[in-house]
Parts: C-alpha cells; sequence; structure tokens
C-alpha cells in the first residue's frame, strides 16, 4: 500500500531453477498513468536480486492496480502478478491548545484548542498589559509535543 505522491522499493528474486545461466531482463506491465515501475538492475545472469522502485504520482487516483513483474530470457519467459493499493494522501493534523499566560498580558491566538495540517505556519504572539514585562518565555518539545510557556512579571518597585 502506497499513498499519492509516496514511493517505496522491494526485492525481486530472479532464481536459476535448472539449466545454463541466461541473461534475464525484468519488465512491468499493467501500470497506470501516474505509476512509475523500475528495476535496478534491470537486467541479469539468472540468480540476480533486483531493487523494484515504485513512485506513485500525488494525481494517481486511490485504487487497487494490478502490476505484472515480467522475468524474460531467450529460453524461458515467467510472470507475477500482485495487487498495489493507493490511498489518498493525507495530511498530518496537529492540536495546538493555547491557555491564558500567567501574569497580566494578551497572547493571540486567543485561548482555546486549534487544529492544524502538516506545514500549516501558525503564529502565536504575546504582549503584556502597561507596567508588565514579558519575564519568560519557555519552550519545551518533543516527539508528541511542543509547548511555549509565558510569563509575565510586574515591575519591581525600588
Amino acid at each position: 500500500m502506497l499513498a499519492q505522491g509516496a514511493n517505496d522499493s522491494a526485492v525481486v528474486s530472479v532464481s536459476l531453477t535448472g539449466g545454463s545461466p541466461e541473461l534475464v531482463a525484468l519488465s512491468a506491465t499493467g501500470a497506470p498513468q501516474g505509476l512509475s515501475v523500475s528495476f535496478s538492475p534491470a537486467s541479469g545472469q539468472a540468480g540476480f536480486v533486483s531493487a523494484m522502485h515504485l513512485v506513485v504520482s500525488s494525481s494517481l487516483s486511490p485504487g487497487t492496480y494490478k502490476i505484472t513483474i515480467a522475468a524474460q530470457s531467450n529460453q524461458v519467459a515467467q510472470s507475477k502478478q500482485f495487487d498495489l493499493s493507493v490511498t489518498a494522501f493525507q495530511l498530518a493534523k496537529y492540536t495546538l491548545t493555547t491557555i491564558s499566560p500567567s501574569g497580566s498580558g494578551t497572547m493571540t491566538p486567543t485561548p482555546s484548542t486549534y487544529t492544524h495540517s502538516a506545514n500549516d505556519l501558525v503564529t502565536m504572539s504575546a504582549a503584556p498589559d502597561s507596567g508588565w514585562y514579558l519575564d519568560l518565555m519557555k519552550e519545551g518539545r518533543n516527539i508528541q509535543s511542543f509547548r511555549d510557556e509565558l510569563l509575565f512579571g510586574a515591575p519591581q518597585s525600588g
């Protein structure tokens, strides 16, 4: 299974089951426009291994496609068929939760929970109220989350 716009590789083994090794050429048929299938190497003496590269265009419609891999020599022709499922590409979704800042000030976006797709540009800003200053801006990250903490402090007297 591959998503639109994705690519992957698989191993194709060409075995010699009898006789003398011959040059065998690999090819693929049944791939629709928008699906590229290639082999590296595309040929070799029987008993070799090839990498089959699959590249799915972002415009290829989701669905299941029957692809046939053929191995052809001067004396033997073999083929194997497989189904390739192409799924719709979906950007990952992320949740941004903002809370009211400590102290006195404002921030945008306003405190709430927002959902964004991967690659969205999210701008956050904070401003202290008159008589306050931005005392601390702390950022923490891990694989699952990103967190910024804002703390507004009042000016110290004397």
